[in-house]
């Protein structure tokens, strides 16, 4: 008999975003306790690289499946290969790390299939009406059967599990994302060389239009431009979208306002950050808690992001906020932004998240929260 409980964490996703960040962060906090032995089923190799030491990586031969993978997820090959993995490694709880109830289909129900404790660790607790998916209302229809399966779920924040309260009927737990803050000096520097301007933007993570809305970037360097604003957004990230944002960049005859850096390590994207940006822009329709936001201003960075559920827990200004289908108010923001000497603002917000995301307040929150799904 084993005298620690063994947890299983699965992700099939193929791209490493905030959500897989904080996957790592968790499995790493539960690590320090002591009181687990963790392993994790995953798809993506720099998940891999970045688990601590001492967690069983077990690779996975397929990623999840996009698009509509509410239906493309249920290869029952595929499910069955994630039943025998999770029976031959005999877990006492199992957490689907999902971007949504969708993503990580194959684990949910490989999971239930085995008869195991089966948790849904979610970023996003919106139905896909609202947030104007293709077959939205068709997709939260099927997905009820789907909110059915965890035995338990994990979110970041009260409001979403205040929305996943609509969909979910068991038990929720809120674990926050953790900060921890390094010093600029102590950051390594960005390997790519950098286009500098007056005005230098900051857009991280993954290029994805329906989600993270950067197909109004080109639009709101033309307002920049036909201003005389020398400005450069620097595209810090890759996605589904990037070559369609390069194509439109080109269109819209702003090739040299845009840097395209491509996916960076942690460490080298907050030293380019802190050393070479002036604002971080967050125009998207939708998030949890974005970890850019959180990120940046840890780093002492102001940001602009839109106006979205969260805003309200964290006092943000109106100075900071912006309408994400207005290019013409977004050009604004940035330039006043930037005009800006009084920074009270940044560095009140700042210790608020550093205060709200401290890592001894994850890491009790971490080992609470599993006590409680322990009970499930």
């Amino acid at each position: 008999m084993r005298d620690v409980k063994r947890l299983l964490f699965y992700n099939d996703s193929a791209v490493m975003g905030g959500h897989e960040f904080m996957t790592v962060e968790l499995v790493s906090a539960l690590g320090r306790l002591g009181a687990y032995d963790i392993h994790m089923l995953f798809y993506n190799e720099l998940i891999g690289t970045t688990l601590p030491p001492g967690v069983g990586r077990h690779r996975l031969p397929f990623a999840t499946a996009t698009p509509l993978p509410f239906v493309r997820n249920l290869n029952p090959i595929h499910i069955s290969h994630v039943e025998r993995l999770i029976r031959q490694l005999s877990p006492d709880m199992v957490v689907i790390s999902q971007g949504n109830i969708e993503i990580g289909l194959k684990g949910l129900i490989a999971a239930r299939g085995a008869g195991c404790r089966t948790v849904s660790y979610l970023p996003l607790a919106y139905t896909f009406s609202e947030m104007g998916s293709r077959f939205g209302k068709v997709r939260d229809i099927v997905d009820r059967l789907y909110y059915r399966l965890p035995h338990g779920c994990i979110v970041e924040a009260p409001y979403q599990a205040a929305l996943l309260r609509r969909l979910f009927q068991g038990v929720i737990q809120v674990i926050p994302y953790p900060l921890v803050v390094t010093a600029p000096t102590d950051l390594p520097t960005a390997p790519t060389p950098m286009i500098r301007a007056g005005i230098n933007i900051g857009i991280i993570g993954r290029v994805y239009f329906r989600h993270k809305n950067q197909d109004i970037l080109p639009k709101v360097a033309v307002q920049l431009q036909s201003r005389g604003i020398a400005a450069v957004f620097h595209i810090l990230g890759d996605g589904p979208d990037l070559s369609r944002l390069q194509a439109l960049v080109a269109t819209a005859g702003v090739d040299h306002m845009f840097q395209f850096h491509g996916w960076m390590a942690k460490q080298q994207l907050h030293g380019l950050v802190a050393r070479s940006i002036d604002v971080v822009l967050i125009p998207s329709h939708f998030e949890g808690i974005p970890l850019v936001m959180l990120e940046s201003l840890a780093l002492g960075k102001p940001i602009l992001v839109s106006r979205l559920d969260f805003v309200p827990s964290y006092g943000i200004p109106a100075k900071f906020l912006i309408d994400p289908h207005d290019p013409s108010g977004i050009a604004d923001k940035l330039v006043a932004l930037c005009n800006e000497t009084d920074n009270s603002d940044t560095a009140r917000l700042r210790d608020t998240v550093l205060q709200e995301h401290a890592q001894p307040r994850f890491e009790q929150a971490a080992k609470e929260a599993f006590r409680n799904l322990e009970r499930v």
